[in-house]
Order: C-alpha cells, then structure tokens, then sequence
C-alpha cells in the first residue's frame, strides 16, 4: 500500500520501485488506492538506475555507506499535543577517534590468554587456566600508560556493572579488562571487520560517558 508519510529527507518506496523496477513489477505492485496529488506513472530511467546499481555494488564490495546515510533528524511537537507532555532527548553513548592506533598484545601475554571478548576499549582477557594472577600483574605493567588495567574483581568491586552483579553475568566476563585511557584500542585476532573503524567507544573516558541530555513538558 502507499506510504503517505516519510521523513522529508527520504525517497519513499514508490519512487525507488517507479526508478529502478521494470514494468512488470511496477504494474504488479502498483498501489490500489492512490493518496490527494499523487500520480502514478510508469517511468523509465536507464542513466539513475545504472548509476544507483553502481553504488550499491560499491557499498556492498566496500562494506560501508556513505557518510551522508549517517545521519538523525528531530522534530518538533505539534502544536495540538495535549499539555503536561514530557519530551526527553539524549544520546547513548559518545565516541573517541581511534582510526588505527590499535594496540596488539605481546607474545608474553598472548601466551596467558585462551580467548578475548568485549570491545576494542573495553577488552576482557580470559586467562588460560591457572594464570590469572600471571596476566593480570603481567597486564597492568605492560598497559599501565594507555588504560586502566583491572581484574575481574577489581571491576565488580568498583561497581562498573551497578551494586549487584549476579553469576551468570560473573561468569561472562574475562579475568582481566583492558579499559582504554588514551585514545587506542587493543586488537583481538577473531573480530573480523569488512571495514576499518575510525571512531570507537565502550571505556569509562568523559568523551564516551557524558552525553546530552535535553529535556522540555509541553
């Protein structure tokens, strides 16, 4: 059926079908009740199919969107809403440029790792059993300059994950996490990523953590 309300920076799917869609699709989908003003016609546009068919093949064989798709867009209230109507914006979290200062780990302490999880800067290291005091001591001497190095129990008894961290969620975390201070992220050899990310966040910095928060009641 037609869409008759899109944001106004976006194409609706009738004029991606009409651009892009032979006719016998077009004639196939065609909407059965047609909104005030619009008109449908079958339109034929070789050159912007062509070119919109690049694209797409460069976005996929890339792996990552032009930087204009990126984007929000607010709106006001309208004036109708009824009174004592709270409208609350916010963020969720924030980002540090990292682009490629990606810090690996040293043959010394890879040697004490069975496998990685977590974030580029928020690593958790999962010791091989029976080293766990060896990484963590070993970690916190190597990285000292670039994050915060801190066990498993360190983390729960700073309260990073709120007053009351139950088991299961004990059990998921790694037995030392490398939050980063500087503007770096450390590298796990099994996160495979089409593309190379400029910006990252998950540590505790001021840059990631303090968001806006804009608040107004009608």
């Amino acid at each position: 059926s037609l869409r008759k309300a899109t944001p106004e920076w976006a194409c609706p799917v009738e004029l991606w079908r009409l651009a892009l869609c032979n006719t016998n699709h077009l004639t196939r989908f065609a909407p059965k009740h047609k909104a005030l003003g619009f008109e449908y016609r079958l339109t034929s546009c070789p050159n912007f199919k062509k070119l919109m068919v690049q694209l797409l093949f460069v976005v996929r064989f890339s792996g990552g969107a032009p930087m204009q798709w990126h984007r929000s867009r607010a709106y006001s209230l309208p004036k109708k809403e009824p009174s004592n109507v709270a409208l609350v914006v916010t963020s969720d979290h924030g980002q540090v440029e990292v682009a490629d200062r990606m810090i690996e780990l040293t043959a010394d302490i890879k040697n004490l790792v069975a496998k990685q999880s977590g974030e580029a800067r928020f690593r958790w290291l999962h010791a091989v059993p029976g080293a766990e005091k060896d990484l963590t001591q070993m970690a916190k001497e190597t990285f000292k300059d670039s994050a915060w190095v801190m066990s498993k129990k360190e983390t729960i008894d700073a309260g990073l994950f709120g007053p009351i961290v139950s088991e299961t969620v004990r059990r998921r975390l790694g037995d030392v996490a490398l939050i980063a201070r500087e503007k770096v992220g450390f590298t796990d050899p099994a996160e495979k990523m089409p593309f190379q990310l400029i910006t990252r966040h998950g540590s505790l910095t001021k840059e990631e953590m303090h968001v806006p928060l804009l608040s107004t009641v009608t």
